[in-house]
């Protein structure tokens, strides 16, 4: 039976700016892949050079039949030191806009993924009590500038993720100003950003109260080895993961939603997470014969309902998808991944739960934060010696799929 979308459904992918830009040396993430001992495995260099090639990979996308293109704006180019805005950093992600306009492609815009200017760093980055204020103005002036193009605005990439692994367990830029590891250091992040998106969603509403703001959250299903689902859900870990951050969507227009598999919480494990996510936890979550992907995760493009569903129970905002994807080798496998996330994906619709678009993760093999680029998410291929692009089946599947806004 064939399923159709609404009319104004989004199809399309995603990519963040230090992941596939290039060249972002004024930020943290560049400095903590060139500070001696770093977890990184290789520096990001030129990546896939889209700071320059931006025009081919948005036709591109056109050309495959998708509607949507989720892209970052990188804050360390547009105020590379405090109070100093680059305008011509700026007019360089107005041309993104434009270019996607011309080609029917609408943007989905992030002002923060995961990098910081090496200023902010210094100060704290993610735990510094300033940053509200100071990414406000940053907000103010890029939403200002681009005003025309906005429609659907993201504050912060995956705040619960950012504080809860990767700050908790020293895998993002080491934060020595403030002094403060594990736990601390976690709570104090989340402090910060529970304060950081309302207060930039205020001045964006202010100034272009068209636009759809919210931020993205990672939210994984989740499955137990030991007892029920709704006791293992009280687990510490699980509860401090969600609750907070799905609680500060209110006044939010809608909510992004970043899933790629199912998480196993274990009361023997006193409600730690585990489910191979590649940074530093314990891999022996997944249970026995589990099919695992190049990142460590279980095999699940159904867990994508899961995650649909309870943030939709937690939140009863509409939900954008902006990012699910397969990381791997075998492009069979990501045709087969895509294809189970449509069916579960079909399931939510039917529903009636308010799914306002779905955005690959990635558009591009890229450069994957610790990983280095070992890890291919994309549907794009990428070669990073001569930066041809080159589509492959999967690419092709999701642009039939966008083209008829059906399966």
């Amino acid at each position: 039976m064939k399923y159709q979308f609404p009319k104004d459904f989004l199809w399309g992918a995603g990519t963040s700016a230090h992941q596939v830009e290039g060249g972002n040396w004024n930020s943290d993430w560049w400095e903590f892949e060139h500070t001696k001992g770093t977890p990184i495995a290789e520096p990001s260099g030129d990546t896939c050079d889209q700071y320059h090639r931006y025009p081919q990979d948005i036709a591109l996308m056109a050309d495959l039949g998708l509607n949507a293109y989720r892209f970052g704006i990188e804050w360390a180019r547009i105020e590379p030191e405090d109070g100093e805005f680059s305008l011509a950093a700026l007019n360089h992600y107005l041309d993104v806009c434009r270019v996607c306009r011309e080609q029917g492609i609408k943007p989905v815009i992030t002002l923060n993924h995961n990098s910081l200017p090496r200023w902010v760093a210094r100060k704290g980055g993610y735990l510094w009590d300033g940053l509200p204020k100071v990414f406000a103005r940053y907000c103010g002036k890029v939403t200002e500038h681009l005003k025309e193009y906005l429609g659907y605005v993201l504050t912060l990439n995956e705040p619960d993720l950012t504080a809860n692994l990767g700050i908790r367990h020293g895998m993002f830029p080491r934060l020595d100003t403030v002094r403060l590891k594990g736990n601390k250091a976690a709570e104090r992040s989340e402090k910060v950003m529970l304060l950081t998106h309302p207060a930039a969603r205020e001045t964006i509403k202010t100034i272009a109260p068209h636009a759809k703001v919210g931020w993205t959250l990672a939210v994984p299903d989740w499955g137990g080895f030991d007892g029920p689902e709704e006791e293992l859900m009280k687990q510490p870990m699980v509860r401090h993961w969600e609750g907070p951050f799905l609680e500060a969507t209110r006044g939010d227009d809608f909510v992004g939603l970043n899933s790629y598999t199912r998480l196993y919480v274990s009361k023997a494990y006193n409600g730690m997470i585990h489910g191979g996510l590649g940074l530093g936890l314990m891999f022996s979550g997944n249970p026995k014969g589990t099919r695992l992907t190049q990142m460590g995760w279980e095999f699940a493009p159904e867990s994508l309902g899961g995650a649909i569903r309870r943030t939709y129970q937690k939140t009863g905002l509409p939900i954008l998808i902006t990012e699910n994807g397969f990381p791997g080798d075998d492009d069979r496998e990501r045709v087969e991944f895509i294809n189970g996330a449509m069916e579960s994906l079909k399931g939510c619709m039917e529903e009636g739960l308010p799914v306002q678009g779905y955005l690959y993760w990635s558009l591009l093999d890229n450069f994957e934060w610790n990983k280095g680029f070992a890890m291919h998410f994309g549907l794009v291929a990428v070669d990073l010696n001569t930066f041809e692009r080159k589509p492959k089946p999967s690419a092709h599947l999701l642009g039939k799929i966008a083209r008829q806004n059906a399966i």
